[in-house]
């Protein structure tokens, strides 16, 4: 009987000890995720360190991990070089430089991040067609214009529009339908990225035209591209022509649909 005892108390004891281990597994991989930043240390180990003990690891040479993805921002024997490490966007990818007219991404780059010249948007080789905006008196949530909008919000917008609108073959649908490229994160853009794209027509058409790319000039005095901008429940905002006025319209007019996309 005291031999059966002796085992019982010992099986509690090493479960006891394995939860506890497994317990002790957790706080630390929780830890990691909290916050913590990985270095390269001593010529390939990793490790990981707190916030303040960061700088004396910078200054002996070791490169970091920042963003938590697993590659580092300077040479080292650990992973790739993560050129973006600061901007904590999980992104590996040191990318290629881009320049405004470049055929690249399924498109052609009409907007370069000036923060790293390697991200920017391309609009599609060809016009889509005309369609509706869609969804007469029916407001969007979340998709009136404002006056200062961002780079990229003419997925939002576009999203919005989808989730808030079920007529078939609206603008909005022809626009993350479009495969160019073989991408599927295509969308309609914001009037502000149809601004930015007016400004630099002169510089992507020469690319858009060539016959080689098969595709098809931007011409904003021949043809009015719907934004994912809506005014009101009544109309929506359309590419500015060349006269800057009318450019908000009834959403049952018909305008070309001409994607975009980030890269």
């Amino acid at each position: 009987m005291r031999e059966f005892v002796l085992l019982f108390v010992g099986i509690l004891m090493l479960a006891s000890c394995s939860n506890e281990s497994a317990f002790q597994e957790e706080i630390v991989t929780a830890s990691v995720v909290a916050g913590k930043i990985g270095v390269c240390h001593n010529g390939g180990n990793e490790i990981v360190i707190s916030e303040n003990a960061l700088q004396t690891h910078i200054d002996h040479g070791d490169a970091v991990d920042r963003d938590g993805d697993g590659f580092y921002d300077a040479e080292n024997p650990c992973s790739e070089i993560d050129c973006d490490d600061t901007t904590y966007s999980l992104d590996n990818s040191c990318g290629t430089p881009a320049t405004i007219g470049d055929l690249r991404d399924g498109g052609v780059v009409f907007w370069v991040n000036p923060d790293d010249n390697t991200h920017g948007f391309v609009v599609s080789l060809r016009e889509q067609g005309f369609a509706q905006w869609g969804c007469w008196l029916t407001d969007i949530p979340k998709a009136n214009f404002v006056e200062f909008q961002i780079m990229g919000e003419g997925y939002n917008l576009t999203q919005a529009i989808l989730q808030n609108c079920s007529e078939p073959g609206i603008a909005a649908e022809i626009a993350v339908n479009y495969r160019g490229g073989n991408y599927s994160d295509w969308f309609l853009p914001s009037f502000f990225e149809l601004r930015r794209l007016l400004e630099v027509d002169y510089l992507i058409n020469p690319t858009l035209t060539l016959k080689a790319n098969g595709g098809q000039r931007v011409d904003f005095g021949l043809s009015d591209y719907w934004s994912s901008n809506q005014r009101d429940i009544y109309s929506a905002y359309h590419s500015v022509p060349v006269t800057f006025i009318n450019y908000y319209s009834e959403k049952s007019e018909t305008f070309q649909v001409r994607p975009i996309r980030a890269f």
